[in-house]
């Protein structure tokens, strides 16, 4: 089984609790990123909620490049994926 849980509500939320600080700035990848750390969020209160381990996503290549968002796409208690580079992916 899985769910669809729609994030717009809670990214829009986001950017509209930064909009004072963020004060008419160009879109960036701050902005994309909240957009990683809200599924990452939801995904972990879900594992919490009924006791399951979130897996993440990050390899190798990504951990060494620096390219994944921290509590984002590299939430997780357990990095399967973390051994392997991404042409192994």
């Amino acid at each position: 089984p899985y769910d669809i849980v729609r994030i717009d509500g809670i990214y829009n939320n986001f950017l509209s609790t930064l909009q004072p600080i963020f004060n008419g700035l160009p879109f960036s990848l701050a902005e994309e990123n909240i957009q990683s750390r809200s599924r990452g969020n939801l995904l972990m209160a879900i594992a919490n909620k009924f006791g399951y381990i979130l897996l993440n996503t990050s390899n190798k290549s990504e951990l060494a490049t620096g390219y994944g968002t921290l509590y984002g796409d590299m939430a997780g208690g357990l990095g399967v994926l973390g051994d392997c580079y991404k042409l192994q992916v």
